[in-house]
């Protein structure tokens, strides 16, 4: 799925994680943020417009298992995991080739130049055809 990956291939190392009493304790409401912008915008769970915003902004725990995610925290971790495997494409061999290449990704992304991420749609596509 674009945009999410639920646990990012291991080329035999130990997975980094972050302790949860360290999320807790340093949150400052945060996590919240970041769940609401996310299930708010993303294109990769089909859901109507209502149901994001009840569950960006709802009061009650919801049953998100039937979405593709089991819990606030599981989807913001698939949205990073994306993320960071989308930048580490961009490393290169030295810090400053690295910097240019991060650089010409964020550019890209920004001004929706970034095809993996803004892909185009079937219309345009189709066009020339």
């Amino acid at each position: 799925m674009i945009g999410r990956i639920d646990k990012p291939e291991e080329n035999g190392e130990d997975p980094h994680s972050v302790p949860r009493n360290v999320l807790q304790n340093n949150d400052n409401g945060k996590l919240d943020l970041m769940f609401q912008a996310a299930v708010l915008t993303t294109k990769t769970i089909d859901i109507t417009e209502e149901k994001r915003l009840e569950f960006a902004f709802g009061d009650k725990e919801q049953d998100y298992n039937q979405y593709g995610f089991s819990s606030k925290i599981n989807l913001i971790t698939e949205f990073s995991n994306y993320g960071v495997t989308e930048l580490i494409k961009n490393v290169g061999n030295t810090d400053i080739e690295t910097i240019d290449k991060l650089k010409n990704f964020l550019e890209a992304s920004v001004e929706g130049r970034n095809l993996d991420i803004d892909a185009l749609p079937d219309e345009i596509l189709l066009e020339d055809v």
